[in-house]
């Protein structure tokens, strides 16, 4: 029995219809989950760039792509995980620093990712 009508109503807001509450969310993972690994295969290539000189666009898109990732990371680094980076080197756990900077980079990554889905769903 339907008592009122709302955002959450087919009648009211009909599926394309800009309905807030209405979203794909598997659809944006799915879309999130592509661009991320995009951007890990674009790291892969920018790793293994031997000479600026006579870069492909391929090797220019990622290490743009890389640059992209570097500066969330810098954007985003707390003072926290500085101190856990810190707090790992003094100890002298290579894993415990390993997993930290592994952390820091796959943290980056995801939010480039979450960012280039979020704008190619606008051009859609």
């Amino acid at each position: 029995m339907r008592t009122t009508a709302g955002y959450g109503d087919p009648e009211t807001f009909p599926a394309g219809i800009n309905d807030p509450q209405d979203f794909d969310a598997d659809k944006t993972i799915h879309a999130e989950e592509l661009a991320e690994a995009k951007i890990r295969k674009q790291l892969v290539i920018a790793s293994q760039i031997k000479s600026r000189s006579d870069m492909t666009y391929q090797e220019h898109f990622a290490e743009m792509t890389q640059i992209a990732v570097a500066d969330n990371l810098i954007r985003y680094l707390t003072d926290v995980d500085v101190c856990n980076l810190i707090n790992s080197v003094l100890a002298g756990d290579k894993n415990k620093v390993f997993s930290s900077v592994e952390n820091l980079i796959n943290d980056s990554i995801k939010a480039v990712a979450e960012s280039n889905a979020e704008k190619a769903e606008d051009w859609q």
